[in-house]
C-alpha cells in the first residue's frame, strides 16, 4: 500500500531548501491530508537514519513547517490513492463525480496517527493485508469525508438489482403461464383424439 503512494511523484511536495536558515521549508499540497504529510515526514526520518547506518555521507534534512503555509507548485492531485491520503476539506469540496474519479473511496492506507508508521516494531496492524487493514480502520479514518455519493451509488445498484430480480420473476411467471397453457392444449388435444376414436369405433 505504501509503495503505491511513495512511487507516485504527485504525492510528494516540493520542499525547498533555505540556505539562509539551513532547513527545508515544507510546502503545502492542498489536496494532501495532514496525516499523509506526517507519514512523509516519518519516511524522510527513516531514510535519513538508514543512510547514516550504512555510513553514507548525508546532509541532515531538517524540515520546518512555516507559520504561513507556502503552497506547492504541484497542483495536480494523484488519482486512485486511498481515501485518507486526501485532505477531507479539499475532498469534500469536489463534485460527487470528481470524488469518485480522484480517490479510491473504499480503501485507507495510514494508521490513525501516521507518525507511528515505519517504526520497525511488529505491530498487529502491520500483519494485516490491505483489505483487512481497511476493514479495521475505515470507519475511523473516513469520518471526516463526505461519502454520500457512495451511498447514492449503492442505492442505484440496489434498485438495479431489484429491477433485474423483478424481470426474472416476471419471466418465470410468464414461462409458468406458458407451460400451463401448453399443458392445457395437450390435454384438450388428447380429449379430442379420444373423442374422434370413439366416433370412428361407433361408425364401424
Amino acid at each position: 500500500m505504501y509503495q503505491k503512494i511513495i512511487s507516485d511523484i504527485n504525492c510528494h511536495s516540493d520542499d525547498k531548501y533555505s540556505t539562509k536558515r539551513g532547513v527545508y521549508i515544507v510546502k503545502t499540497l492542498k489536496f494532501r491530508s495532514e496525516n499523509a504529510t506526517k507519514f512523509f515526514r516519518r519516511l524522510d526520518a527513516v531514510i535519513l537514519t538508514s543512510d547514516e547506518l550504512d555510513g553514507k555521507r548525508v546532509q541532515r534534512r531538517r524540515h520546518v513547517v512555516p507559520s504561513t503555509p507556502r503552497p506547492s507548485i504541484f497542483t495536480k492531485p494523484p488519482k486512485g490513492q486511498p481515501l485518507d491520503f486526501y485532505s477531507p476539506m479539499w475532498f469534500n469540496g469536489l463534485l460527487p463525480q470528481q470524488r469518485m474519479e480522484i480517490a479510491n473511496n473504499r480503501e485507507v492506507a495510514f494508521l490513525p496517527d501516521a507518525r507511528q508508521s515505519l517504526m520497525g516494531k511488529r505491530l498487529p496492524s502491520k500483519t494485516l493485508s490491505n483489505r483487512k487493514f481497511t476493514q479495521q480502520f475505515f470507519d475511523q479514518l473516513s469520518q471526516a469525508y463526505d461519502l454520500s455519493h457512495e451511498i447514492e451509488d449503492n442505492n442505484k445498484e440496489d434498485v438495479a438489482d431489484e429491477d433485474d430480480q423483478a424481470f426474472v420473476d416476471d419471466s418465470d411467471a410468464s414461462n409458468h403461464g406458458h407451460e400451463d397453457t401448453t399443458k392445457e392444449d395437450e390435454e384438450e388435444n388428447d380429449r379430442e383424439a379420444r373423442y374422434n376414436a370413439m366416433v370412428l369405433d361407433e361408425e364401424l
